[in-house]
């Protein structure tokens, strides 16, 4: 059957139904990433080229056996590079300027590698980066990348190379500098959050522009090597800036260097029917400079995004995903903080139904997000469309939702794409699912709400 891909390219990759041997298509697509780059090679055009990645594990390293080639690879639903056994240590390798976008990686040392100067990608973007060790493992004055909008967790910020930028990232339990040999590297409207009681290290800066307009958890501490300062809290170099500017003692050339910071806390353990102004992190009330510029670090928090209603792990009468609250789970078992999927067989799946949700009164749903974690993303993952053959069709993560401004709620649950706002076609069928219509939408205002996810083991079988 084909691929339901929502983007398009050039060449297409699904780990699930794919095959190396076919050309490459929408409908025909590869079995892995490597195929559709030695397509590239084949073809010898060396514009940039879109390859777009279904939802699966990719146990790869994907290598271009000439820099003079271009690559844009873009991750079209849960797709996880996996360097699990692999003789090398990085994710990709010689694919100059490449853009890499919407993947996660693990079980790697490093995101990339390559064998001259040339070889670097040039822009990761709304990337995961789970337990690597270091951003590239060539080292190079000419080695720099672009980080946008991506998550490090458990990240040794290691590697070799200078001119490295992160703009817009979370580091969770990560570091994002850990060399003074990383020249001119740059950290700016981030966030750093560590579950660490006491100090713990965020950074690295040489002959750089440090950090700037950035959140950190209680305990960070920046190390400066070129200031003669070595370790301090980061609030020492910020306070220090804004008390001295231009003169307050950090290296001096002609890179603009700024180190402005504010402090944070994280609410971990949401649960309730709570109006809350922001579902990941809560700031002090004196971060007023703050909200009044223009630093928002893009999509981290959603204090911008009006009143919402978050649920957690705990067992809480309130929290409608838990026994507690009345939730039916159907081969799900609780460890500690957090679930597994307790059923037989391979691949495994489980089940959660909430009680119904009362919001007060009938509102617009405008969206619906899931944020679980899980150390082994293959292992808890949401499932896409239940009934779907090979669990693929389409490649978004899916959840399913009766509503209605009575109870109890008559209608059939509906199939919904998390991350966006549900809406429905003229023939009723939810956003999420193969046919909708996306010519004769509308959105969804309603009183109550049930919910049903389906979680799998294995998203790749």
């Amino acid at each position: 059957m084909a691929n339901s891909f929502t983007q398009a390219g050039d060449y297409f990759v699904s780990a699930i139904d794919g095959n190396d041997s076919n050309t490459g298509t929408a409908n025909a697509p590869f079995k892995t990433i490597s195929a559709a780059v030695a397509a590239v090679v084949a073809a010898g055009d060396t514009t940039s080229k879109k390859i777009i990645v279904g939802t699966g594990v990719y146990n790869e390293s994907v290598i271009s056996s000439s820099t003079s080639y271009r690559y844009h690879f873009i991750g079209d639903g849960n797709a996880i590079l996996d360097g699990s056994d692999l003789t090398t240590n990085y994710g990709f390798y010689n694919c100059h300027s490449a853009i890499i976008q919407n993947f996660t990686f693990r079980n790697y040392t490093y995101v990339s590698g390559a064998n001259g100067n040339v070889g670097k990608p040039g822009f990761i973007k709304n990337c995961t980066i789970l337990g690597l060790g270091g951003a590239h493992g060539y080292s190079s004055t000419s080695y720099r990348s672009t980080y946008e909008n991506c998550t490090f967790i458990d990240y040794g910020g290691g590697g070799s190379g200078y001119y490295y930028t992160f703009t817009e990232c979370m580091f969770y339990n990560s570091i994002s500098i850990a060399s003074t040999q990383r020249y001119y590297c740059s950290t700016r409207k981030c966030i750093w959050y560590s579950t660490t009681n006491g100090t713990y290290p965020a950074g690295i800066m040489r002959r750089g522009s440090g950090f700037d307009q950035s959140f950190f958890s209680p305990g960070a501490t920046w190390y400066d090597q070129d200031s003669g300062f070595g370790t301090q809290p980061v609030s020492f170099f910020s306070e220090r800036y804004q008390r001295l500017g231009s003169s307050a003692g950090f290296y001096s050339s002609t890179t603009p260097h700024r180190q402005t910071s504010f402090t944070m806390s994280m609410n971990d353990n949401l649960s309730g029917s709570n109006n809350l102004s922001g579902d990941l992190a809560t700031f002090t009330a004196d971060n007023a400079p703050y909200f009044n510029s223009d630093m928002l670090p893009y999509q981290k928090y959603q204090a911008n995004m009006g009143p919402a209603t978050s649920f957690g792990y705990n067992a809480d009468p309130t929290n409608i995903l838990h026994t507690d609250g009345g939730a039916t789970w159907t081969n799900i078992t609780e460890s500690g903080a957090g679930f597994y999927i307790s059923g037989s067989g391979d691949p495994q799946s489980g089940s959660i139904t909430t009680t119904v949700l009362d919001l007060g009164t009938s509102l617009p749903i405008k969206r619906i997000g899931f944020n679980w974690r899980s150390t082994d993303p293959n292992t808890m993952a949401l499932a896409t469309h239940p009934s779907g053959a090979l669990n693929h069709t389409p490649v978004k993560y899916q959840y399913e939702l009766k509503y209605g401004n009575s109870t109890p709620i008559s209608t059939d649950y509906k199939l919904f794409e998390l991350g966006t706002q549900p809406k429905v076609d003229a023939n009723g069928t939810g956003s999420g699912q193969p046919g909708f219509d996306s010519g004769s939408l509308s959105p969804i205002t309603a009183r109550y709400l049930q919910f049903r996810l389906t979680l799998r083991n294995n998203i790749s079988e």
